[in-house]
């Protein structure tokens, strides 16, 4: 019974809702001619149910494409929010929060008051391009984006006290369940991070910021913060491409071994990797690095060269300069606002060449997202 309770929440708490909320439906409006996110959306407003889904799948039967979905909603069904976003994803579709009116005729104009809070802001998730509120032409108006929350062992000890070894694998189960959710949506980890922190029922309020920290609206930029990624079977921690660099820096545990890897963009014909400054000779790497130490929020480190790896992608080659370290370095990382390799000689040419494992992020981060990776070290 604990596990069946447990298992219908998807560890969030459905919404309570007033008996008279009316269930979600899908209307697909026009402004006219007087675009901001094209001249038509589909508007979908109330409260998430189980048969919601369903009425997705035929409103599109009837209507061919949903396009940008405008989602006003204060809750529903998790289960069923879950399998929308799904919908949403698989169709292409792109996620606003905001309401609408009719200002004349049939066509319709957005206004302020878009709410998507609970079971909704999972829904919201499955968007290809998600958006808190919206911008006209003159015009800017916020949409309310909150997920609701509560832990899953203070769950299944509201229910019953004497919880036992197969209700806590369950719980450890429906928790990869959700933050594989999240990968799959392209969200970050971070977020189940920042949910289990919540007091029982307490809202997660998300503003611009957290979204963009989060990746939970891909329209907001967001300036060279760390974030927990998928890497193999466990997780790393990694600095966002910035607006003045494409070049990240991650870290991560694999194997027993503790690693920090410096990816560039930019690769020479002779496969070295290269900034705006300098390019790195590959041919005399591990020299570069033999005595060197690595310095973090002040402390020094012993550094040894890996190796360079490469990969192919959209924006062209990739090389990833990877240094081992300890662990007591990775997590110092945190309190660090950059690195700083330090030549074992301090020549002109090694002070130099050292700036392959130079790279500064500005700010302090979670050490929780370091805890995890280590926690979840690649095998």
């Amino acid at each position: 019974m604990i596990r069946t309770i447990f298992r219908a929440s998807i560890l969030f708490v459905v919404s309570c809702l007033p008996s008279q909320a009316e269930d979600m439906t899908f209307k697909k409006v026009s402004n006219g001619g007087n675009c901001y996110v094209g001249c038509a959306w589909t508007v979908a407003e109330g409260v998430i149910t189980a048969d919601t889904p369903a009425l997705f799948a035929k409103f599109l039967d009837e209507e061919g494409a949903a396009g940008t979905v405008m989602l006003h909603s204060e809750g529903g069904d998790a289960s069923a929010a879950i399998e929308l976003s799904r919908a949403f994803r698989a169709n292409g579709v792109d996620t606003m929060i905001g309401m609408s009116r009719a200002y004349f005729d049939a066509w319709h104009e957005p206004v302020e008051g878009g709410k998507c809070l609970g079971p909704c802001a999972l829904a919201f998730l499955g968007g290809k391009n998600r958006t808190v509120g919206l911008k006209t032409f003159n015009h800017q108006m916020t949409g309310d984006l909150a997920f609701e929350k509560i832990k899953g062992s203070e769950m299944i000890a509201s229910i019953d006290a004497s919880v036992t070894g197969e209700d806590r694998l369950q719980e450890q189960m429906e928790i990869g369940v959700f933050v594989n959710f999240l990968l799959e949506m392209d969200v970050s980890p971070e977020l189940y991070a920042a949910l289990s922190k919540l007091p029982l029922g307490q809202r997660l309020e998300v503003d611009a910021k957290l979204a963009g920290e989060l990746n939970v609206a891909s329209s907001v930029e967001n300036d060279s913060k760390w974030q927990l990624i998928q890497f193999g079977n466990g997780l790393a921690v990694s600095t966002r491409p910035t607006k003045k660099s494409d070049s990240v820096l991650s870290a991560f545990c694999h194997s027993g071994v503790y690693v920090i890897g410096r990816s560039f963009t930019e690769v020479d014909s002779d496969g070295d990797p290269c900034d705006d400054n300098f390019c790195y000779p590959i041919n005399n790497m591990e020299v570069r690095f033999d005595g060197s130490s690595v310095e973090i929020a002040g402390n020094s480190f012993g550094v040894e060269y890996i190796g360079t790896m490469y990969n192919s992608g959209a924006d062209g080659e990739r090389a990833v300069v990877m240094m081992s370290v300890s662990v007591e370095a990775l997590k110092s990382l945190p309190k660090a606002t950059g690195i700083t390799l330090i030549p074992r000689e301090q020549s002109r040419v090694m002070l130099a060449e050292s700036q392959v494992m130079e790279f500064y992020w500005g700010e302090t981060f979670d050490s929780r997202l370091i805890d995890l990776a280590m926690k979840n070290c690649a095998g």
